[in-house]
């Protein structure tokens, strides 16, 4: 059993996911880490040996891709990378595994959200309703999160790359807007909804105890 799983939602930006499957490969260790691609195009594409790869459906949405990741995840802290970061600290998973406590939820440092994005955090607190909410599909889960975890903890020393933001603010430089998702203004206008009525959605839904809702 490893002591970390990243999960990766993946739509249809293979440079940029090799990208940062060749960061993981570098930055972190085989022996602590395991790697949950979740494909959300209808295609597995080819993946190294270290990281597995699973379908989501066909365009599920980012949060729902998550969630399977999580679900199948066989480790005790896990979290999220998404297919447009690129890691650059040394043993990035050392730090993760070091400094994340339990009901806390671990910011990786993209040098622009102050952590508030790149969630990681122990699996049974995701489950317990602290990770991104499963009704969402991409749009303001970053913020929902923040907003639902009183204990944050900014993991400033692990440092990544955000290529669809421009973060040099803290020494940081990333491409701007690259390979973009082209997500809709109407699913944000959803998930700005969902925003406001979370906890309806979890008291209709219940927590999952395995691979959840429409995912297959």
């Amino acid at each position: 059993m490893k002591e970390l799983t990243i999960i990766i939602p993946a739509y249809k930006k293979p440079k940029s996911l090799k990208r940062l499957l060749n960061s993981i490969e570098k930055f972190t260790s085989r022996d602590l880490t395991d790697v949950i691609v979740v494909f959300d195009d209808g295609e597995i594409t080819e993946l190294p040996a270290f990281a597995k790869g699973v379908l989501c459906g066909n365009q599920t949405g980012a949060i729902m891709a998550i969630w399977k990741g999580v679900l199948m995840a066989n480790s005790e802290i896990v979290g999220v990378l998404g297919d447009d970061t690129e890691l650059i600290t040394l043993n990035t998973d050392k730090i993760i595994i070091n400094e994340t406590i339990f009901d806390f939820v671990s910011g990786l440092n993209d040098g622009i959200q102050e952590g508030r994005a790149h969630p990681f955090m122990y699996k049974d607190y995701w489950l317990d309703g602290y990770g991104l909410p499963p009704c969402y599909r991409h749009y303001f889960a970053d913020t929902e999160i923040y907003k639902i975890n009183h204990h944050w903890n900014y993991l400033s020393r692990a440092k990544i790359l955000h290529h669809h933001i421009y973060a040099k603010n803290k020494g940081l430089q990333a491409d701007i807007l690259e390979e973009t998702t082209g997500a809709s203004h109407e699913t944000a206008k959803l998930d700005g909804q969902m925003h406001k009525n979370r906890m309806e959605w979890w008291e209709a839904n219940g927590k999952p105890t395995s691979i959840p809702w429409s995912i297959t």
